[in-house]
C-alpha cells in the first residue's frame, strides 16, 4: 500500500479518531486494560512463567507508564515512547527511582518505541531493552484467539490492532520513501493528514543521530576527546514543530552533578539550519557577549554582516550577530549559535558537514578556558 492508501484507512477508523487525543496514553491504556481483563496478556512484555505470578498492573505509578507487579514483589516496567522520543536521563531516572524505593525487584525495564534509540547500546544489558511497537501488536494478535475476552471485546481489540499495524506500516512506508535523508515539508504532508508528521520527524532525527555515532570518525573523535576530559555525544530532539539533531563536546566542570553541560562546543541541526554552537553555565546578562567574543577569537564564530546573507561561505537567513537560548531555574546557562542554511538533507551531506565542524571543534578543546 502507498502512504496515502494507509492514511485513508486510518482516517476511516473511529478507533483511530478516538486515539488522537493522546496517542501514547491511548496505547498504554489499552495494554493495561488487556492485562487486567486477561492476565495471559502479561506475555506481551514478560515470559509465560510470569502469568501465574501476576498481581496487578498500574498506570502512571511514580510517572512510570506501566508497572506490572507480581506476587513475589517483583515488577516489570514499561515505558511507551510511540509518540515521543526517549531520553537516556529520563529512563535512567525512572529505573533509579524504582530501585531506590523497592530494591532489587525489577525483573525488566522495557522501552516500546517505533525506533531503537542510539543511546541504548551504551547502557548495560540489565537496564532498558527495546521492544518495537509493531512487535507489541503482533504479540497481542497472537494471544487474542485463546484469550478469555468476549467476542465483542475481541472484535474491538482486533480493530485496535488493525489501526496499530497500519500506523506501523505508514511509518515503514515513510522511511522507505524518504530514504537516507531528512524529510522536507512536502514529505510530511501525507502523514500529517493523520497527525503523524511529528512522529516521522522524530523517527528520522533519531535515525540520523544513530548514523552519526556509528561513523568510525565519530568513534575515533570520541575516544580522543575522552583523553582530554571531554565527552562527545549526539542526541535527537523535537522543538517548535521541527526535528533537531545535536552533536557536541561536553566538559564537566562539576563531576558528579546530575547535569553535565558546563562547557559545550559542537553543532546542532534543526530543519533547515546548520548551527555552530557554544555554551557556558551562568546567569550573568553579559555572558552571551563574552561567550561570543571568546569563541570568535578562537575562530569558531565570526563577525557577521547581515547584509551579506553569507556565513562561512553558505547562505543564511540569520539577521543578527548571533542567536541564543537562556536556560534558567536550577541550571542557568547561555547557548550561543550562528548558522547557515542546510541545502542538502541527505545523510551523506549532513554527516560530512558535521565531521568537518566537529574536527574543527576538537582542535579547539585544548585552548578553551576552563
Amino acid at each position: 500500500m502507498t502512504e496515502q492508501e494507509i492514511v485513508e484507512r486510518l482516517k476511516s477508523s473511529p478507533l483511530y479518531a478516538m486515539s488522537l487525543g493522546s496517542k501514547e496514553l491511548y496505547h498504554t491504556n489499552v495494554w493495561a486494560w488487556l492485562i487486567r481483563k486477561d492476565h495471559h496478556f502479561v506475555q506481551i512484555f514478560c515470559k509465560e512463567d510470569f502469568v501465574s505470578k501476576f498481581q496487578s498492573v498500574e498506570r502512571e505509578q511514580d510517572n512510570r507508564d506501566l508497572t506490572i507487579w507480581f506476587t513475589d514483589g517483583s515488577a516489570c516496567v514499561v515505558e511507551n515512547k510511540v509518540k515521543s522520543l526517549p531520553y537516556e536521563e529520563q529512563l535512567q531516572d525512572y529505573r533509579a527511582d524504582f530501585l531506590k524505593k523497592f530494591g532489587d525487584k525489577l525483573v525488566s525495564s522495557i522501552l516500546v518505541s517505533t525506533t531503537d534509540p542510539s543511546f541504548l547500546s551504551s547502557l548495560s544489558d540489565d537496564q532498558w531493552s527495546y521492544l518495537p511497537f509493531a512487535e507489541v501488536i503482533t504479540r497481542i494478535r497472537n494471544l487474542l484467539p485463546s484469550s478469555s475476552l468476549s467476542d465483542f471485546d475481541k472484535s474491538i481489540v482486533n480493530a485496535y490492532c488493525d489501526d496499530a499495524m497500519n500506523v506501523s506500516a505508514l511509518l515503514n512506508e515513510f522511511k522507505k520513501t524518504v530514504g537516507e535523508r531528512m524529510p522536507t515539508w512536502s514529505d510530511l504532508e501525507v502523514v500529517e493528514q493523520v497527525r503523524f508528521g511529528d512522529v516521522c520527524e522524530k523517527m528520522k532525527a533519531e535515525e540520523l543521530s544513530r548514523h552519526l555515532v556509528n561513523e568510525p570518525w565519530f568513534v575515533d573523535l570520541a575516544a580522543k576527546a575522552k583523553e582530554k576530559g571531554y565527552k562527545l555525544t549526539s542526541w535527537s530532539g523535537f522543538s517548535d514543530k521541527k526535528w533537531i539533531v545535536d552533536a557536541r563536546f561536553i566538559f564537566d566542570l562539576t563531576p558528579g552533578a546530575k547535569i553535565t553541560n558546563d562547557i559545550v562546543l559542537g553543532v546542532q541541526m534543526q530543519m533547515d539550519q546548520f548551527r555552530y554552537v557554544a555554551q557556558r553555565c551562568g546567569n550573568d546578562d553579559s555572558l552571551p557577549d563574552r561567550i561570543f567574543t571568546e569563541f570568535k577569537e578562537l575562530g569558531w564564530f565570526t563577525d557577521y554582516d547581515k547584509h551579506t546573507k553569507n556565513f562561512l561561505g553558505r547562505h543564511t537567513s540569520m539577521n543578527k550577530q548571533y542567536c541564543q537560548y537562556h536556560g534558567k531555574a536550577d541550571y542557568p546557562y547561555y547557548f550561543i549559535y550562528q548558522y547557515n542554511d542546510i541545502d542538502d538533507l541527505s545523510f551523506e551531506a549532513l554527516t560530512s558537514r558535521v565531521k568537518e565542524a566537529l574536527t574543527k571543534a576538537y582542535d579547539l578543546l585544548d585552548v578553551i578556558k576552563k
